[in-house]
């Protein structure tokens, strides 16, 4: 079975980065797939990057193989619920609340 790649873009810049990165070398055209809000988004791409490090498909290049995409969901509660507890409720998001 031929694996899929992964590259985590922000929020904002999604069709802008997709097409930029579809022009590189990559030989395929990229497609968003899932998409989650967040309110540090800086430092829940830290962990990712962290958390799938295994999965990556060239130690030099950000892609990853789509088998790390079924642990992001786990990810991304585990930090929203990082930033609910340790962030004043004036700071959060309508979306923490």
């Amino acid at each position: 079975m031929v694996k899929k790649s992964l590259k985590l873009i922000t929020t904002g810049q999604d069709e802008d980065r997709i097409n930029q990165l579809s022009s590189t070398s990559v030989p395929y055209r990229l497609r968003e797939i899932k998409q989650f809000e967040t309110q540090n988004y800086a430092e829940l791409e830290k962990a990712i990057h962290k958390i799938f490090d295994p999965f990556r498909i060239n130690r030099s290049r950000e892609f990853f193989i789509d088998d790390s995409l079924e642990l992001a969901d786990a990810i991304v509660a585990i930090h929203k619920q990082i930033i609910i507890r340790f962030t004043p409720p004036s700071l959060l998001t309508a979306s923490y609340l």
